[in-house]
């Protein structure tokens, strides 16, 4: 079985024969949906909380062989579920899957990073996660233009300092979901090329919304979580992003923390980190049209600055 929590996640599969049936099994309370690709053909997968269920592809294949493209749409807390396998005609096999990507792009992030109520068509909600969209958020559209493996560690509400929910970043980035129950990630065979972070939204939102100012000890504790990802990740390019949404522009302190942060690691010698402010943004949560342009300009960024 594998776990599909993180919004962003992906498994690729190739295989042969002409039908295709995927079963999943949840524990948990959140209808989890998904983008199943198959020959490059998209279409939507739901599959609810607390359920057992197998979902199979009505339109017939030919012989193949065949690449499946499995993609989780939903955020991390709000639904997830276990792939418990692919199920196939007899005769027909599994191939060894398609090869590693290239470029690894990993980001952590909030609700910005998580696609929330991306596709939402009117004001921002929770009720319906269908039109949130992970595989649509900036950081995923910016992989894809990139030819890149794309990791995606985000949860609406989450900072490092304040949150809207029940942890911080520090507490879960390394764990498989985003609960102080689950456990420590093992090492992944393969390290990330290049580290995104964009948190602080709600470091600064949090506390305004209950007329308090952002925790003045926000910047050391921002420095301290990028040391964290240093160390884990030592030769891992990182970029420390701000924006998408408009607390930056209501809090100066955020910009120059990330400033601070990038000043200090280069002063003992770490020469590969960035600092990037998005000049796209929106006042709600953004919508596809404001991830398109994060993404174009993530994308220049990291062609010019960053990877050469």
């Amino acid at each position: 079985a594998r776990l599909l929590t993180w919004s962003g996640s992906e498994l690729r599969a190739r295989f042969t024969g002409r039908t295709l049936t995927l079963r999943f099994a949840s524990r948990h309370w959140g209808t989890a949906h998904y983008a199943v690709e198959v020959d490059g053909q998209r279409q939507v997968l739901s599959v609810p909380g607390q359920s057992d269920g197998e979902w199979t592809l009505r339109a017939p294949l030919g012989e193949g062989p065949h690449e499946l493209r499995l993609r989780k749409r939903t955020e991390a807390g709000m639904g997830e579920a276990r792939l418990l396998g692919l199920l196939l005609e007899e005769g027909a096999e599994l191939l060894p899957p398609p090869p590693p990507r290239p470029l690894r792009l990993e980001f952590y992030g909030d609700s910005i990073t998580a696609g929330a109520c991306l596709g939402d068509p009117g004001d921002d909600q929770y009720d319906d996660l269908f039109f949130h969209d992970g595989t649509r958020a900036y950081g995923a559209q910016t992989a894809e233009r990139l030819g890149a493996d794309y990791v995606g560690i985000a949860v609406s509400g989450i900072g490092i300092t304040a949150t809207w929910g029940d942890t911080l970043m520090p507490q879960v980035w390394q764990r498989l979901a985003p609960r102080l129950d689950a456990p420590v990630a093992d090492a992944d065979d393969r390290a990330p090329d290049v580290v995104l972070v964009n948190l602080g939204q709600n470091d600064h939102g949090f506390p305004a919304s209950k007329g308090q100012r952002m925790a003045a000890d926000f910047a050391p504790r921002y420095l301290a979580f990028v040391r964290q990802l240093r160390a884990r990740y030592p030769e891992a390019r990182l970029v420390l992003l701000i924006g998408g949404m408009t607390a930056w522009q209501a809090e100066p302190a955020l910009p120059q923390a990330l400033q601070a942060a990038v000043d200090t690691l280069r002063r003992e010698g770490d020469r590969r980190v960035w600092t990037y402010r998005f000049e796209a943004f929106a006042w709600a949560h953004p919508r596809l049209d404001v991830h398109t342009r994060m993404a174009d300009e993530l994308t220049r960024f990291l062609t010019t600055e960053v990877l050469p």
